[in-house]
């Protein structure tokens, strides 16, 4: 099998607004995050599939030890006691920063355009080839690239090659003008088959996806692109995500291409930012480090989950399991789960990460224990975001199911808890995400008699 990994189609939404997204690690998706600070400032309510809590909480740097440059990669327990009989732990996963890495493989990079007429609006595209300028500045000329652009057509407009002088690539992107409609599947097959031509051993291969996801000509059915893009698996080792440029982007579809856990999802509220982010999201996923990963937790008997934050674990009797998404460079990650039990026991709570190199790297696992951790006062910060995370999706959920004044008191109460344990001037990342309840608070129930 070929090693060709599409990096995280990129989806980068892209709207007029005040709020950023410059305080976003780089190793994690980050796109319900940001989603919500850019819908919270115009008062559009997201759909409960929208919120996805995990992103929320690990949408900061968390401070975890620094992994080896050997293992790439490092898995870490902490605990905090929340309550009498009832602790918090999490388990956090760190890899090597971008500096950090001993030695940087070549690329072979597709760049897969939307230049539909939705393009057009808010200077969206001309603020793209900006960024794939940036990016290109970053590229090296033993590289390789190759640009993909689509509208109702499909086009190649930079067949593979080195990147060398980066002459050529620059001309193809100066001259890549906004079309007709979209036909975002299109586009991604003739991507692939334009990286395909580029592969060979011994080199990790990317496909960038810069796209609005409002396909409308071509394959629109959401099931049917799903099962064409899967198809392409069948030969070669690929990793998709999909979210759209603008606030409303096709979003059930993004989800439905990213629930395998292969790839990133990043948003961008402004266009004013779609270079800088660009080039520091693309820049941290070329360099892969943990395929396939699986983390499994034991508890001992004695202990009780309570809750488990976000995610899509499986659980059974003491034993939960999830699989998380493929890890780059620049990552830190944590599960958050809240136990009852004697404290005593915690010392017996273990975890597991078994994940594989990029390519036909070696399987890798590593252990920790809890009787191992340290105090660490960002637990509690970590907690207190996931909290507001879960109140925002059932907000969602609420005024989904018609009831607008359940909608307004899930934010309401947990607003008052927050404010309460974290008194001003609060941590800037919890401010964050305190703005996005309060913004929605006073606007839940005017909204729904729209």
């Amino acid at each position: 099998m070929k090693n060709i990994v599409f990096v995280s189609t990129f989806l980068f939404c892209l709207i007029m607004l005040p709020i950023t997204m410059l305080n976003g690690q780089e190793g994690y998706s980050s796109a319900a995050m940001s989603m919500s600070q850019a819908k919270s400032g115009q008062l559009i309510l997201p759909k409960p599939g929208e919120v996805i809590e995990e992103e929320y909480f690990n949408y900061h740097i968390h401070q975890l030890p620094r992994p080896s440059a050997q293992a790439g990669a490092a898995l870490d327990a902490q605990w905090i006691g929340i309550g009498p009989g009832r602790s918090l732990l999490q388990f956090g996963l760190s890899t090597l920063r971008l500096e950090e890495l001993p030695g940087q493989q070549r690329v072979n990079v597709s760049l897969v355009v939307d230049k539909s007429g939705s393009m057009s609006y808010e200077d969206k595209l001309v603020k793209t080839k900006q960024a794939m300028l940036a990016f290109l500045d970053q590229l090296h000329p033993e590289d390789r690239l190759s640009i993909v652009t689509f509208d109702h057509l499909a086009e190649v407009v930079l067949h593979c090659q080195a990147v060398g002088d980066k002459v050529a690539a620059r001309k193809a992107i100066n001259n890549i003008q906004w079309g007709g409609s979209t036909n975002m599947p299109g586009g991604i097959q003739l991507g692939y088959q334009t990286l395909l031509g580029g592969a060979e051993m011994g080199r990790d291969n990317r496909m960038i996806i810069l796209t609005d996801a409002l396909t409308n000509t071509g394959v629109i059915d959401p099931e049917a692109i799903v099962k064409q893009t899967e198809g392409y698996r069948a030969d070669v080792e690929l990793s998709y995500s999909m979210i759209g440029v603008g606030i409303d982007f096709n979003y059930e579809l993004t989800r439905l291409m990213t629930a395998n856990g292969r790839d990133q999802v990043h948003f961008i509220s402004n266009p004013d930012d779609i270079e800088k982010i660009f080039v520091q999201e693309v820049e941290s996923l070329l360099y892969p480090i943990g395929r396939n990963p699986q983390l499994r937790i034991s508890l001992p008997q004695g202990l009780r989950l309570q809750q488990l934050y976000g995610y899509q674990p499986n659980i059974n009797g003491n034993t939960i399991e999830m699989r998380l998404r493929d890890f780059n460079a620049g990552l830190s990650q944590v599960v958050l789960l809240e136990v009852t039990g004697d404290p005593r026991l915690l010392s017996n709570v273990s975890a597991t990460l078994n994940y594989r190199k990029p390519g036909q790297g070696p399987e890798v696992r590593l252990n920790t224990s809890l009787s191992e951790a340290r105090g660490n006062n960002d637990l509690a910060k970590n907690l207190a975001i996931a909290k507001m995370a879960a109140s925002l999706k059932a907000m969602a959920e609420h005024y989904h199911n018609g009831k607008p004044d359940a909608a307004e008191d899930a934010l309401d109460v947990q607003i008052g808890l927050v404010k309460n344990e974290f008194p001003a001037p609060r941590d800037a990342d919890i401010d964050r995400m305190l703005e996005i309840l309060e913004n929605y608070r006073k606007n839940v129930r005017s909204l729904a008699h729209r």
